[in-house]
């Protein structure tokens, strides 16, 4: 005859560990990272190769199908790397959260094993490197291309795309773009909402901030006395501003009476403009040189924006948590 014996401690089940936690993770989202990581690669590979092809053969540009120097395929290149990082917010990050909710799967996935926060973090900590790393790769395949035609003028340093070709302001991009997704999808619990908001958010900040990119730094000034030739202004630097000096560095408007007249002749424009208290001609303008900066300047902009989007996405999951 057996003897059934019971224990009469509590049992208690193991905390899900991380390894498990990043293992579901990889599980779950295996199919959308593949494909990202090989479409990201062969893009990468096409880029480079392009550019190497052309290097070897010493050629800036080349046609495409007959359309005109714009639509080469480094400015392509350029384009679509500038969409990588709302890439990473809409088809990542916007879905990660708000797909739990709608398919209702986050009554499985949050039980009293694993709370919300830590099945968050186990998401994010897979993910949001990987998103980073790609978007690093990005940013190198855009700067090599963009180092390739320095020389011609459609890829002048603050040209949009030319300066966003940087593994930096990549991976800032990325980073705000998963910050911001990852928040409108914890707030919505909605996945078409959080997207749209997310793409749409993301966009409107991309674009403001665009504008006030040359203003990041006090702009240099370039002072040209009448009659005087020569410029320190390239044509890779940026122009802010332009007028008229008198000897007191007061702004001035160029006078109508100077108007119609010849440059460098006696009675002409320069004895005209300095007849009315004119000296000199300044420009107001950044530098090329200043690009390395600006973009740490403004991936400290995106930083900052992610962080706080992180902050916003930890307080609301913790309410739900509670």
């Amino acid at each position: 005859m057996s003897v059934i014996t019971e224990s009469t401690e509590p049992r208690t089940r193991s905390r899900v560990g991380w390894p498990d936690l990043l293992w579901v993770t990889w599980r779950q989202h295996r199919a959308l990272l593949l494909t990202s990581i090989l479409l990201t690669l062969v893009g990468i590979a096409l880029a480079l190769s392009m550019t190497g092809l052309l290097a070897s053969r010493n050629q800036p540009m080349v046609s495409l199908l007959g359309f005109d120097a714009l639509t080469t395929p480094a400015r392509w290149v350029l384009l679509a790397e500038q969409g990588f990082g709302v890439f990473i917010a809409v088809f990542w990050a916007a879905p990660l959260v708000s797909a739990e909710y709608e398919r209702r799967t986050n009554l499985l996935a949050w039980s009293q094993d694993v709370s919300p926060l830590r099945w968050l973090t186990g998401k994010v900590a897979l993910l949001l490197p990987m998103a980073l790393v790609l978007a690093g790769a990005v940013g190198f395949a855009g700067k090599v291309v963009a180092d390739h035609y320095h020389h011609d003028d459609n890829f002048r340093q603050f040209d949009a795309a030319v300066f966003e070709a940087s593994p930096l302001l990549q991976v800032g991009f990325a980073g705000f773009g998963f910050a911001l997704g990852l928040a409108l999808s914890v707030i919505t619990r909605r996945t078409v909402l959080s997207m749209a908001l997310t793409l749409g958010i993301f966009a409107v900040v991309r674009f403001a901030l665009i504008p006030a990119r040359p203003y990041y730094l006090t702009p240099e000034r370039d002072f040209h006395p009448i009659g005087q030739p020569g410029w320190l202004v390239t044509e890779h630097d940026i122009w802010l501003d332009a007028g008229y000096l008198n000897t007191a560095g007061e702004q001035l408007e160029f006078p109508p009476v100077c108007q119609n007249l010849g440059s460098g002749v006696p009675g002409g424009r320069d004895e005209c403009l300095r007849g009315q208290g004119i000296v000199g001609v300044y420009y107001d303008y950044q530098p090329a040189g200043r690009v390395p900066v600006f973009q740490l300047i403004e991936f400290g902009v995106y930083a900052a924006l992610a962080a706080l989007l992180f902050v916003v996405t930890w307080r609301v999951v913790r309410r739900v948590q509670g």
